[in-house]
């Protein structure tokens, strides 16, 4: 068994960089006698001060120490903080519906006007930024605001009572915001392949909202390297978001086949969680979607130990099946690590109670 000494994820035998950081795996942790104790200190570290900040990844739910920033395993997402008292009684309730259920976007009501258009998503958000900073609302052009969100062009829309405003802000030659030369420079230094620019281009359409046309990129990067599981794992988000999570589960189960290490890859998360959706959204714990995702489970939450989400779908899910040595077994695992969730209110805590474990 081998350790990432960053992030101390385990891998078997045979293994030997940890793909999220980079770095070559060791055969044991410095100073550390066993996982277990690891785990220990750790969660010491973790929780001793409710009252202080907690950073998470908003994606996996994984938790992070004050240092980190990035998940790397989610591709890099920013860290999110809430107070650790608040992220505990988040985490102690159902695992799944944050992920699978989403209130659907609705155009705006008050009547819109097309003020400038921006060649690249970055540009969009730039100049959003800018008017907004002046106390104008503005709206990006998306799936339901544009007439065709394929385009090439992205437009910014404001209220038609803020286009005079706009008018005295947007500058007459657009070059003064947009600098053309600049984009071609940096175009030039790029040496990523053509696999990754269209896959990070199909990121930054989605962060302002394009989704459609995130769809589409990811797709071609689909062509352009059909064994590459990252694109599929955008679609699959990307479906996810637009509430078709039967799509969503084809997309994530397409990229964990096409992942180096299948069992640890996030992708094999999202899959679990999106399989125990049904057609709304809502949980649905029974069925073979769900024998799936229990088994895939096991596997995922015995990889990431300190991935807490996991241990208590693990648990809620064998609540329901009324699995209760296998639940036994999960609570102690749990109250290795972190003792203090199972006695928050959640179904963790019930199933407790239920059969005094």
């Amino acid at each position: 068994m081998l350790y990432c000494p960053k992030c101390e994820t385990i891998y078997d035998d045979g293994e030997e960089v940890c793909p999220p950081c980079g770095i070559e795996l060791v055969s044991r942790l410095s100073r550390r006698e066993s996982l277990d104790e690891l785990e220990e200190d750790y969660a010491r570290d973790l929780f001793a001060d409710e009252g202080d900040v907690m950073r998470y990844c908003g994606r996996c739910l994984r938790e992070f120490t004050r240092t980190s920033t990035h998940c790397g395993d989610c591709g890099g997402v920013g860290l999110a903080e809430l107070p650790r008292a608040a992220f505990l009684t988040a985490m102690a309730r159902s695992q799944v519906e944050p992920f699978l259920f989403r209130e659907q976007p609705t155009a705006p009501e008050t009547e819109l006007v097309r003020v400038l258009e921006a060649p690249t998503p970055g540009q969009a958000a730039f100049a959003a930024a800018t008017l907004e900073g002046m106390g104008v609302d503005v709206f990006i052009g998306d799936d339901l605001i544009e007439a065709d969100p394929m385009a090439e062009g992205i437009g910014i829309f404001v209220p038609a009572d803020e286009v005079e405003a706009c008018s005295m802000i947007i500058p007459d030659d657009l070059a003064d915001w947009f600098d053309d030369e600049d984009d071609e420079i940096d175009a030039a230094r790029d040496t990523r392949s053509p696999y990754d620019r269209k896959l990070a281009l199909a990121e930054s359409h989605r962060a302002i909202g394009r989704r459609g046309r995130a769809m589409m990129l990811a797709a071609e990067a689909i062509e352009l390297a059909p064994d590459e599981p990252r694109a599929f794992d955008l679609l699959g988000q990307l479906a996810a978001e637009e509430g078709d999570h039967r799509r969503a589960v084809e997309c994530f189960e397409e990229a964990v086949r096409r992942s180096p290490d299948p069992v640890t890859c996030m992708s094999m998360w999202r899959f679990i969680v999106h399989s125990l959706a049904d057609a709304e959204g809502r949980p649905a714990f029974k069925g073979p979607a769900a024998d799936r995702a229990l088994e895939a489970l096991v596997a995922f939450s015995d990889r990431h130990s300190r991935m807490m989400g996991a241990w208590l779908l693990r648990l809620e899910l064998q609540s329901v099946r009324d699995a209760k040595t296998a639940a036994a077994a999960t609570v102690a695992r749990i109250r290795q690590v972190n003792r203090w969730l199972l006695d928050l209110e959640g179904p963790a805590r019930a199933t407790v109670e239920r059969w005094k474990l």
